[in-house]
C-alpha cells in the first residue's frame, strides 16, 4: 500500500505561499514553492509517483517539511507502510533482514512426539501444533500465527493456502492430536485456577492463600487411586496449596489444619486438596474423598 508521508526539516525565517488546511489534524500550514532542495550540489524536484505533479515543501509553525517517500528514494532508502499498525517502514539498501530459523519441535512431522508437555503454556502449545501446518506454507488469517511464523526462515507462505489434519501424514496428525490434549488440558488448568481462586478468596477464616501446582488428572487415574468409577465427562484435579487462617493466632489450632499440611508460622503449607468440575455443575474441593 502506498501512503506519503512527511519529513520535517528545522528551517529559520518564515516563509510565504498558499494556504493548506490538514483535513485529519486540522492545521494552517504554508505550501512553499520558494524553497529548493538540492542533493550534491544538484536542485531535485519532488514529483508524485502516481500522478507526476510537482510536490512542494510544506512550512509550519518554521519547519519545513519534506515528502518523505520522495526524500528517502534520493538517498536510496526504500519505504514502505504498514496499514495495520500505521508504521512507516524504512530500509537502508544494504540492509539484511534476519530470520529465525528455530522450531520449538523440529522434528514433529517425521518423530512422534511423546514428552510430557505439562510446562508448556497454551499460547506455546498452539504455536508448537501450528508449527505443524506452517511447514506447508499454511496461510493463517490469525494475526498471531501469521507475525510469528513471517520470522521465521523456513516458513513460506502461500498465498490462500489451507491445510485440513485429513491431509497430514501419519505422525503429524498423531502429534497433533497429542498436543492437542495438553491444550485441553491446560485450559482445564487455567479453569480451574480461576474456580479455585474464588472458592478460597471466599472462604472463611482464610487471610491469605497461594496456589503452588494445579495437576489435571483423568478419571481413569482417579479411579486407581480411589478404587472406584468416576465419570468421563468432568474435570478432575489435584492441587498444592498453603493458606494463612484468621480464625485463630496459633494455626495448629485452626480448622484449616485439619486433612493434611503443617504449619510453618502464620501460615499451613504443603496442603494437598483434590476437586472436580463439569460446566452447569457445583465446584467440589476438599483435602481428600
Amino acid at each position: 500500500m502506498k501512503k506519503e508521508f512527511i519529513l520535517g526539516l528545522t528551517t529559520g525565517v518564515v516563509l510565504t505561499g498558499a494556504s493548506l488546511v490538514f483535513a485529519n489534524s486540522q492545521i494552517q500550514a504554508i505550501l512553499n514553492d520558494q524553497i529548493k532542495v538540492t542533493l550534491n550540489g544538484q536542485v531535485q524536484e519532488f514529483k508524485d509517483e502516481t500522478t507526476n505533479e510537482t510536490q512542494y515543501p510544506i512550512t509550519y509553525h518554521d519547519r519545513t517539511y519534506l515528502p518523505l517517500r520522495t526524500v528517502a528514494n534520493l538517498v536510496g532508502v526504500d519505504v514502505d507502510y504498514d496499514a495495520s499498525s500505521n508504521t512507516a517502514l524504512l530500509k537502508t539498501k544494504d540492509y539484511v533482514e534476519t530470520k529465525d530459523n528455530s522450531y520449538i519441535f523440529p522434528t514433529s512431522s517425521t518423530v512422534e512426539i511423546t514428552a510430557d508437555l505439562s510446562n508448556m503454556s497454551v499460547d506455546e502449545l498452539e504455536l508448537a501444533k501450528n508449527e505443524i501446518f506452517a511447514r506447508y506454507g499454511y496461510d493463517f488469517s490469525v494475526k498471531t500465527f501469521a507475525d510469528y511464523f513471517a520470522n521465521k526462515s523456513w516458513y513460506k507462505k502461500i498465498d490462500g493456502k489451507k491445510v485440513s489434519v485429513s491431509e497430514l501424514n501419519t505422525i503429524e496428525q498423531k502429534n497433533v492430536a497429542y498436543i492437542d490434549k495438553y491444550i485441553t488440558l491446560k485450559k482445564s488448568e487455567n479453569t480451574i485456577r480461576n474456580l479455585l481462586d474464588n472458592y478460597l478468596k471466599n472462604a472463611k477464616d482464610l487471610s491469605e492463600y497461594r496456589i503452588d501446582n494445579i495437576k489435571i488428572v483423568t478419571a481413569e487415574e482417579m479411579k486407581s487411586t480411589y478404587g472406584t468409577d468416576f465419570p468421563n465427562d468432568e474435570i478432575y484435579f489435584i492441587v498444592e496449596y498453603s493458606v494463612k487462617p484468621s480464625d485463630t493466632d496459633d494455626p495448629s489450632k485452626s480448622g484449616w489444619q485439619a486433612g493434611n499440611g503443617h504449619v510453618e508460622g502464620d501460615w499451613i503449607v504443603d496442603k494437598t486438596g483434590v476437586g472436580s468440575w463439569k460446566e452447569g455443575q457445583e465446584f467440589n474441593f476438599g483435602t481428600g474423598w
